[in-house]
């Protein structure tokens, strides 16, 4: 598909899932500047450890990036690696965590990171998921839907699917996509008071059972 087309079926296919609001794990692209359907999070984003050479290039804000995306010992080694690298931090957004071994999980979470929980994804690559250890209260928690290859649809499916695994009580899933996202991608809350951007989806039913055909209003 033409470069264009191929974001804007990424932008249809989460709109019409009642998310208003996406984050990009690729470049920046300048069409998300002219007439793009869906807000995109101006976000710091890398690739991984292995596969990008700005990681250490100086920013403010959050950074994400993938980390332990795998179940080999590179993965597990990675959290070591971004501490010696000076990247563990509160404003790190690590995406999957799939390979964490336990001393990865305790020192992750001492640094006050975000994971990027992506379920269904990780089942179907690796037949495993992040650990209990790792999600367990304490932790900031936001889902991501991933690829169309490898996840099971859009963010509502990665929803219910994560509410599933009984590893993250539902209050902390609705925030996940919701207050907490906001708060680790630096976006203002989301609100209904005048002059906040209108950020409003209606839906059939509760957001944990909903699907694509549940959003009335986006």
């Amino acid at each position: 598909l033409p470069r264009r087309h191929a974001l804007l079926a990424g932008a249809w296919k989460n709109l019409f899932s009642g998310v208003t609001t996406v984050v990009h794990h690729d470049p920046w692209e300048r069409d998300f500047e002219r007439g793009f359907p869906i807000k995109v999070a101006r976000v710091a984003c890398e690739d991984s450890l292995r596969r990008s050479d700005q990681l250490d290039a100086p920013r403010q804000g959050p950074l994400c990036v993938h980390v332990a995306e795998g179940v080999d010992d590179g993965a597990a080694g990675e959290v070591e690696e971004l501490a010696g690298r000076g990247l563990l931090d509160e404003q790190l957004v690590a995406v999957h965590g799939v390979g964490m071994d336990l001393a990865g999980v305790d020192r992750f979470r001492r640094a006050g990171a975000a994971l990027v929980w992506c379920p269904t994804s990780n089942q179907f690559l690796f037949g495993r998921s992040a650990s209990g250890d790792l999600l367990a209260d304490g932790l900031d928690v936001l889902l991501g839907s991933d690829s169309r290859l490898t996840g099971d649809g859009d963010l509502l499916d990665e929803l219910r699917a994560a509410r599933a695994c009984g590893l993250v009580e539902e209050s902390r899933l609705a925030d996940a996509v919701s207050t907490t996202a906001a708060k680790r991608l630096g976006l203002a809350a989301p609100s209904l008071e005048p002059g906040n951007a209108a950020d409003l989806i209606l839906l059939r039913r509760p957001v944990l059972e909903a699907r694509a055909d549940d959003v009335l209003l986006t």
